[in-house]
């Protein structure tokens, strides 16, 4: 009878860190590019809104900067869920990723060359919009797919927030704690009668 492999119960399980996801080179490729985009889309939408002043004084004008920034995320994010679970993920995302580029590259020709009105800036800033909400829930989705099942948690975080994640292990992270329990209120008593 041949001897069955066994495991140890006792031996030490894998440890994973919030930097384990970054070991995946395609993990890490795509979450640095992610970085980059966010940050080129931070400086588009303050750059936008302060162009804005500057081709016109109206403050409806400038509040629509940051309307058609957000509105495509409003309207077509659903929709581009939906999408992002027939199509493939990745061409996806390289078709929003050209999209943004050729956008953001059109409004700068556009804006060297001196064309650029309100509504143009309107246009291409609702454009670059629509390229982000297409983008977001690709991006999301894909993530599955790039990192081993014992790794996601620690790769949702860092994709969901944007930023670095935490260094601690999110099971021992002080946010994570539950909050301590109230002691129970007193009912208020009358003070006692006094006798005269």
């Amino acid at each position: 009878m041949a001897d069955k492999p066994t495991t140890n119960p006792e031996a030490p399980a894998e440890t994973v860190s919030a930097w384990s996801p970054f070991k995946n080179p395609v993990f890490r490729a795509l979450w640095i590019a992610t970085v980059v985009s966010n940050v080129g889309t931070w400086m588009q939408s303050v750059g936008a809104a302060w162009f804005m002043t500057s081709l016109s004084k109206s403050p409806v004008l400038v509040a629509l900067v940051q309307v058609a920034t957000t509105l495509p995320m409003f309207l077509f994010s659903l929709p581009a869920g939906a999408l992002a679970d027939i199509v493939d993920r990745r061409r996806l995302l390289l078709f929003t990723q050209a999209w943004m580029t050729a956008a953001a590259a059109v409004l700068g020709v556009l804006t060297l060359a001196g064309l650029t009105t309100p509504w143009v800036l309107l246009t291409f800033t609702f454009l670059l919009g629509l390229g982000a909400s297409l983008n977001g829930p690709a991006w999301m989705a894909i993530v599955p797919e790039l990192v081993p099942r014992r790794h996601l948690l620690q790769a949702s975080q860092p994709v969901s927030q944007s930023k670095l994640p935490p260094l601690r292990h999110p099971r021992r992270h002080p946010a994570r704690r539950p909050l301590p329990r109230r002691p129970p209120r007193r009912r208020a008593t009358a003070p006692p009668a006094k006798s005269a």
